[in-house]
């Protein structure tokens, strides 16, 4: 058998889930509330919120950004269904602008294509895929031409950098997973970053929506 991820866990790890064990407190704490301001200021964020995996953590930075029902979010097709599904859970509609065949990220070309064709996009999520950073200055630019709110899945991109500026601090919101087949793992959980302090402080509660409600 093959398996799919081979976390390495240490002595250290050992100890502190042992000393979580002992608090008794196992779904909060002192050390998620340590690890949300460590991996924010790690990452070049100032806001991070804990959550239950990479998905919840997509779906609460839509949140964060006001994607509500019937808006229109521009992502890209080639990614992990968690993607256009965080998207679908706010009853938001997905639109798809290819990639680039170099990178396998969002093209930033066909992503001005589609901010042309559709109107009223609200946000754009891109992804930057198998740890390799998207080409935040080309996106950057767009951004300030259209106006769109910038969610980046990170999810795959734990410590990446464009330019020696960690991902998940270019856009208004971040999400990264910490599954164990990511690169930072936490068996399980994810995290959404953001330097918004208003929406940090009260981020939405996630309302799940049948995807077949979606439009």
């Amino acid at each position: 058998m093959i398996n799919i991820a081979s976390p390495i866990i240490g002595q250290k790890e050992r100890k502190l889930i042992k000393e979580v064990l002992d608090s008794k407190i196992l779904a909060s704490g002192k050390y998620v509330a340590q690890f949300e301001q460590s991996f924010a200021k790690y990452s070049g964020a100032k806001f991070g919120i804990a959550n239950a995996n990479g998905t919840t953590s997509l779906h609460t930075a839509l949140l964060m950004c006001g994607i509500k029902s019937g808006d229109k979010v521009i992502t890209t097709p080639f990614s992990f269904i968690a993607t256009a599904n965080s998207i679908f859970f706010c009853g938001a509609k997905p639109v798809f602008a290819d990639i680039d065949p170099k990178t396998f990220n969002i093209s930033p070309v066909e992503l001005e294509k589609m901010l042309k064709k559709e109107k009223n996009v609200k946000a754009v999520l891109i992804v930057h895929l198998y740890g390799l950073p998207c080409d935040m200055d080309a996106i950057l630019k767009l951004k300030k031409k259209y106006k769109f709110k910038l969610i980046e899945d990170s999810c795959q991109a734990h410590g990446a950098e464009f330019k020696k500026k960690k991902v998940g601090s270019f856009g208004d919101a971040a999400a990264f997973s910490f599954y164990a087949t990511k690169n930072m793992m936490t068996g399980e959980g994810g995290i959404t970053l953001t330097n918004d302090e208003k929406a940090a402080a009260s981020p939405k509660e996630p309302t799940f929506f049948f995807l077949n409600s979606a439009p």
